[in-house]
């Protein structure tokens, strides 16, 4: 089995493996269990409360796609499973992919029920349908070895932090500021949404407006950011070895 290497957002590198064949059909079908007992029961109830009942299906419909932008990545039946669905830089999933891998599963499993992704995912190097390759995902083993500190020798002792603030990032926070940080240059979108993230983060830890005018204040709030992960992993990895 392919192994899949990347790096998190705190630098540390990550080892894990592409989920085969055997595990997401195994998952389909836990999933296609769920529904069918999730319609049975709306369903049900439907004939005594009509609307409001029928309302529910629309969020049956939604199942995978809601259930893995908001379990990040994953449905009960990846859960039982214990596989993910991931973006190929090893970051979350953003709205737009999972609407991506929702809506292709007509195609890799209804219209062909089942035989577009077993080919696609057969024949592609990283065990990818139809979706994957239109989102730019995977599907992934939940169940990682960590690898050493990726090396960066900015941050050494004597790496002064900028902002203390970026300490208290989230990794989500990180992954969505990098994700901006990484949009091509000219793109109209870049700096609304670099304004955007530098007001919210301003808002968020109480930041003055000339600090979050600075044209390199995300760059260097998120390189912070790295070195407060970088120095976590090594005191524990230092306190491992001890």
């Amino acid at each position: 089995m392919a192994t899949v290497d990347f790096s998190t957002s705190q630098n540390v590198g990550i080892t894990t493996q592409h989920a085969g064949i055997g595990r997401r059909l195994l998952a389909l079908i836990i999933d296609y269990l769920v529904l069918l007992i999730l319609f049975m029961v709306t369903f049900f109830l439907s004939s005594y409360i009509s609307t409001v009942l029928l309302s529910l299906l629309a969020p049956v419909m939604l199942y995978s796609f809601l259930m893995e932008y908001f379990l990040n990545g994953q449905t009960l039946g990846k859960m039982a499973m214990k596989i993910r669905v991931i973006s190929e830089d090893g970051f979350g999933l953003s709205a737009s992919q999972c609407f991506n891998r929702w809506i292709f599963r007509i195609i890799d499993l209804q219209i062909s029920q089942g035989a577009v992704a077993v080919t696609s995912i057969a024949l592609t190097a990283k065990n990818k349908r139809l979706g994957d390759i239109s989102a730019g995902t995977i599907v992934i083993k939940d169940k990682y070895d960590k690898g050493p500190i990726m090396s960066n020798t900015a941050f050494n002792a004597n790496y002064l932090p900028v902002y203390e603030e970026a300490a208290l990032l989230t990794n989500t926070q990180a992954n969505i500021i990098q994700r901006v940080l990484a949009m091509p240059e000219g793109n109209t979108s870049k700096d609304l949404n670099k304004n955007m993230l530098a007001k919210q983060i301003g808002k968020t830890f109480s930041m003055p407006d000339d600090t979050l005018k600075r044209p390199d204040f995300l760059d260097v709030f998120l390189e912070d950011y790295y070195f407060f992960c970088w120095e976590i992993a090594q005191n524990q990895q230092q306190s491992e070895a001890a």
